[in-house]
């Protein structure tokens, strides 16, 4: 029942939040990207509120890194459909983050599709192939530095469905250094295992624990090998705090 309402939440907000993020379109570009910012913080803060509220899940944030850089690439794994929403919630206040979506979502959804737009998050067709997805990552990259915004990526590639890290692929990350480089700023989150699909969601009947913590940052890359060598780093330093929390669980 308390995700059902969750969801029903969610609807609500969604459409009535449509209405500033249209007549934004209409805007000048900076007053276009403080309403839009705006309200997807003001909408985030609802969803989340509702998450607690309804499903019982409790977040709990750690920053292992006490200073953040004024500019950097969250590099985090992906466990959960709740993965992007509980990053942006961690970050709310401090940094707007863009992340890469399908293109699909980029129309015919209230408020999401909108903000994917105008924010400048990467949205990838399946069908074109790598090319056009790190056409995709370029521009994000770009729109990110140019609003001052971070980009987030998944290095995995897809959600873990048992929790198990997978394999860190470095494309991504080398187009977005490519474009704009910055330092990267590694993250570890815990607590979405079972919750990979929407219907995973739904059915989730247990309070749910999610965990987020900043773990380093490193400088910009200088090289391809560099890159490499930082997302090694990264899902070593990923694993430990996984195998951490599962110990104090």
């Amino acid at each position: 029942m308390g995700t059902v309402l969750l969801l029903m939440i969610v609807l609500v907000v969604s459409v009535f939040m449509e209405i500033p993020c249209y007549a934004a379109r209409f805007l000048p570009k900076k007053a276009r990207k403080t309403l839009v910012d705006t309200v997807a913080r003001a909408s985030l803060a609802r969803f989340v509120s509702a998450a607690k509220a309804y499903m019982g899940m409790k977040l709990i944030y750690e920053r292992g890194v006490p200073r953040l850089p004024p500019r950097f690439i969250v590099v985090a794994n992906h466990q959960s459909l709740l993965d992007i929403p509980i990053l942006m919630d961690f970050f709310r206040g401090s940094r707007t983050l863009l992340f890469v979506a399908k293109r699909e979502l980029g129309t015919g959804i209230p408020l999401i599709s909108s903000v994917l737009r105008l924010q400048g998050h990467a949205l990838v067709p399946r069908s074109r192939g790598a090319a056009s997805a790190m056409k995709a990552l370029g521009r994000m990259a770009r729109k990110a530095d140019v609003n001052g915004y971070c980009p987030a990526i998944f290095p995995e590639g897809t959600r873990s469905r048992d929790g198990r890290l997978g394999v860190f692929h470095t494309a991504g990350l080398k187009r977005l250094l490519e474009a704009a480089p910055v330092p990267i700023l590694v993250v570890a989150m815990a607590g979405g295992m079972g919750l990979s699909t929407l219907r995973h969601v739904v059915s989730s009947t247990e309070p749910k624990r999610y965990r987020v913590k900043t773990l380093a940052v490193f400088d910009p890359p200088g090289s391809r090998q560099e890159t490499e060598d930082a997302l090694v780093k990264a899902k070593s330093l990923i694993q430990d705090q996984l195998d951490r929390w599962r110990l104090e669980a």
